[in-house]
């Protein structure tokens, strides 16, 4: 999703990018319930019963998201800066090697399309 940041934004589609912004946070809190490890998480209602208290602080600590250009790159550069750390440290644990050729093109692809650093 992060990698098409650029189509969207590029043509004003911010509703489009609210809605990838928050596919992100999904992610981010599944991969952070991947370290979870109990016999029934139960719902998603009471994830502060299942995550650390400095995971949930960094869910509650994302900006909040609006359909302006600022607030969707801002908001999806907060996702990546919170998930990239914690799928790295998934990938290390798994023994897997990181796609860090993937990860380098889209540094490069955000640079050069939106002019933005990936956090990390």
């Amino acid at each position: 999703m992060l990698g098409l940041l650029p189509v969207v934004v590029g043509r004003g589609e911010y509703y489009v990018a609210v809605k990838g912004a928050g596919m992100a946070l999904t992610m981010l809190g599944d991969l952070m319930l991947e370290d979870v490890a109990v016999e029934d998480r139960g719902g998603a209602m009471h994830l502060t019963r299942l995550l650390p208290a400095d995971r949930c602080q960094t869910l509650m600590d994302l900006p909040a998201i609006e359909a302006t250009r600022e607030s969707v790159i801002d908001a999806h550069l907060a996702c990546a800066a919170a998930f990239v750390p914690l799928a790295r440290d998934l990938y290390r644990r798994c023994e897997l090697e990181w796609p860090a050729a993937m990860e380098d093109a889209l540094r490069r692809h955000l640079d050069k399309t939106l002019a933005i650093k990936l956090p990390g």
